[in-house]
């Protein structure tokens, strides 16, 4: 399996490199406007699923669509009210926040042009045995929260806007971006809490998991 690659600055990535020191941060986490850009994502873990009525919703008689949607998105129950019609078409939106979960983000490659995308990144680390890597990762942060690893995904980039199917709210946006970090080309690995609970990021210092680790690229040689 090929590595993945970490871009930091020089210092938290000499801490990583040479004693296994690292942050997991979470979806919520990465909302916040306190994070560098192209890692701050006030969307993190958040979607949007819409639909349009038919110009005459009569609750008497709906198009079943429309009933099942304003069902699914806690606006009417089929069955609870009766002599109601919405005039119209107008437009329903439901937005999806995730249970929060841990995550930690890389890139599938290793280029110079990520220091453009990543702010502050100065170099890079690779991690050359994910598979190894993550095993021992899930056992250290284990030992601060019981988590349930979910695997390493690749990141979908595109819109976070979906129309309403019928049958439920379509992809989740667990590994879903805007286009406009695309150029991170990320992948990352998750992590589900095992008691559903508030969450925040953990800091590890596991120096084992630096047997999987390499310097490949530094900031000022390119």
């Amino acid at each position: 399996m090929e590595g993945f690659f970490r871009y930091q600055s020089r210092t938290h990535n000499e801490n990583f490199l040479n004693y296994g020191n690292l942050r997991v941060g979470t979806l919520k986490d990465f909302r916040s406007h306190e994070h560098k850009r192209g890692v701050s994502d006030s969307l993190e873990g958040i979607k949007r699923v819409t639909h349009r009525l038919s110009p005459i919703y009569d609750v008497d008689n709906p198009n079943p669509l429309d009933e099942r949607a304003l069902s699914a998105f806690n606006m009417i129950s089929p069955g609870t009210i009766t002599d109601f019609k919405i005039i119209g078409g107008p437009q329903l939106v439901h937005n999806i926040v995730l249970q929060d979960h841990f995550v930690f983000c890389m890139s599938s490659v290793k280029s110079f042009s990520l220091f453009d995308e990543l702010e502050g990144s100065e170099t890079c680390v690779e991690i050359e045995r994910p598979q190894f890597f993550f095993r021992r990762l899930t056992y250290s942060l284990n030992n601060i929260v019981p988590v349930e690893f979910l695997g390493y995904v690749e990141v979908v980039y595109g819109s976070k806007e979906e129309l309403y199917n019928g049958e439920n709210f379509g992809f989740s946006p667990i590994n879903r971006k805007s286009s406009e970090y695309a150029g991170q080309l990320e992948v990352r690995a998750i992590w589900k809490p095992v008691v559903k609970q508030e969450i925040s990021p953990v800091i590890i210092n596991d120096k084992k998991l630096t047997r999987y680790l390499a310097s490949c690229l530094d900031i000022n040689n390119r």
